[in-house]
């Protein structure tokens, strides 16, 4: 390198050479800005995180608790802190003046992404702590030919407490001022999480259960999440009757009722309880009040078209979530969506699919519940009216 090199180093390249290199991205961000791509950003996120889950849905349409533990985690934990965020630093940009191209109207942008971000955390709160806790009666009335007096049935389900505590006195409460003749529960009664345990829970849980004392009973059948307490339950917990597979007959002051009790698996079991109930139905007399009770719904798939007067069952939790004029997100059942919560006709038969007192708390979920309150069902049997 010779002398003047050194003291004089090569100019820079023309400022024409640079210009096709910047032009693309400043006319990007003169379009639309560096607030503009933001909310944008956050807007393709947000719809990529919505279309993963409804694929998955799509994909397995009785979907998954573990569905809606990543949707809840999504729209209550992670989107209302990234939408306020988002907002407010839309909103900063444009009151500070921060050359960051034209924005458009930013502060109706950051006003939107702030507000969505207060709604979602304010819809966050009330689903995990207020409707949960908003139990409701749930009153279905029924005549038939075969009794000749009214009779109470309360249909309660899905009690799950995580512990027994105020809420779950609150709701014996409630079914004892019902005053029914008869109590059936149609499973899964107790599902601790830490520090609770089965063995902290249940003696409580039974105190509850023997403060009822219907005239006819209490009357249980199996959930999923009752074997580990499987022998108490047998044994006769509470007063309480647990029926796995059997019947029982019932002589009420109007009539005589036939229980059936499925045990759990047969009542996901839409083909081959089939089998089971008819040749219990072939002891049933014609005057007899036919009950078959099951944990899951699934059941009546097999068995509507037979003399069932009245069938029950829970497990779906009524979906838990359930998005107006769609229904549940998820029932983890065969049976249709509008099938998942309610009392209709189903062939011959009839079917009270209740929402469930409590909650699923399987992989750690939090009592959360929308659009779809905690419910018991009583269920009031009359004679008909006499024209």
């Amino acid at each position: 390198m010779d002398e003047s090199s050194r003291d004089h180093p090569p100019a820079p390249p023309p400022r024409e050479a640079i210009a096709p290199a910047r032009a693309g991205a400043e006319g990007l961000l003169d379009r639309i800005g560096l607030a503009g791509l933001l909310w944008r950003a956050v807007l393709v996120f947000v719809f990529a995180v919505y279309a993963y889950h409804i694929g998955l849905l799509l994909i397995s349409p009785h979907g998954g608790f573990d569905l809606i533990r990543s949707f809840y985690l999504f729209n209550v934990l992670c989107l209302p802190p990234l939408l306020a965020a988002a907002g407010g630093v839309v909103w900063l940009g444009g009151v500070r003046g921060i050359r960051w191209g034209r924005i458009g109207p930013w502060r109706r942008v950051s006003s939107v992404l702030i507000a969505a971000g207060v709604l979602l955390g304010g819809a966050g709160v009330y689903a995990t702590f207020i409707e949960p806790a908003r139990l409701r009666v749930r009153r279905v009335a029924v005549a038939t030919p075969k009794l000749a007096a009214p009779l109470r049935l309360l249909h309660v389900s899905d009690i799950q407490a995580e512990r027994v505590g105020e809420y779950e006195r609150r709701a014996f409460a409630m079914m004892a001022a019902l005053r029914p003749d008869l109590v059936v529960v149609t499973g899964d009664l107790l599902q601790p999480t830490r520090p609770a345990t089965f063995d902290s829970e249940l003696p409580k849980m039974a105190a509850l259960l023997d403060s009822l004392r219907p005239p006819l009973g209490i009357f249980f059948v199996e959930g999923d999440v009752d074997y580990p307490i499987i022998e108490p339950l047998l044994g006769g917990l509470g007063g309480m009757r647990t029926l796995r597979g059997e019947g029982v007959v019932l002589n009420a002051a109007g009539g005589r009722i036939r229980l059936l009790g499925l045990e759990s698996r047969d009542s996901h079991n839409d083909a081959g309880v089939r089998r089971h109930v008819k040749a219990w139905l072939d002891g049933a007399a014609p005057g007899d009040l036919i009950i078959v009770a099951g944990h899951a719904p699934d059941y009546v798939l097999s068995t509507g078209d037979l003399p069932i007067d009245l069938c029950l069952a829970g497990h779906t939790h009524g979906g838990q979530l359930r998005v107006p004029w769609f229904g549940p997100i998820i029932t983890l059942s065969h049976v249709p969506r509008a099938w998942a919560l309610g009392y209709r006709a189903v062939g011959r038969t009839r079917i009270n699919v209740s929402g469930g007192v409590g909650c699923e708390h399987i992989g750690g979920i939090p009592s959360l519940r929308i659009n779809c309150p905690p419910e018991m069902t009583l269920i009031e049997l009359r004679p008909p009216v006499k024209p």
